[in-house]
């Protein structure tokens, strides 16, 4: 599955109000942490070690909670949510 989109990273409120980001990896990591594929640097309630989150088949791990592809969270002060590619008919 390299270089197909497994998800998209929708920015929901802040200064990248409306970004979005493709994400091609089961995991990915937001905050400041090396790697990161959003760091947020105007937001320090960011936790420095940043955000892991896993993509899974019906649901996704953000930190220690569970939610929903299009379900909101919040990292630091971000609302953020993550949707699945469409797949064409």
């Amino acid at each position: 599955m390299d270089g197909e989109a497994q998800a998209f990273l929708e920015v929901m409120s802040g200064p990248e109000d409306g970004k979005v980001v493709t994400i091609n990896s089961s995991e990915v990591v937001l905050g400041p942490a090396v790697g990161a594929l959003l760091s947020f640097p105007y937001d320090n309630a960011v936790p420095q070690g940043g955000v892991k989150i896993l993509l899974r088949e019906g649901d996704l791990l953000v930190g220690t909670e569970v939610k929903r592809y299009g379900e909101l969270f919040k990292v630091g002060q971000i609302w953020l949510r993550i949707l699945r590619p469409q797949k064409e008919a």
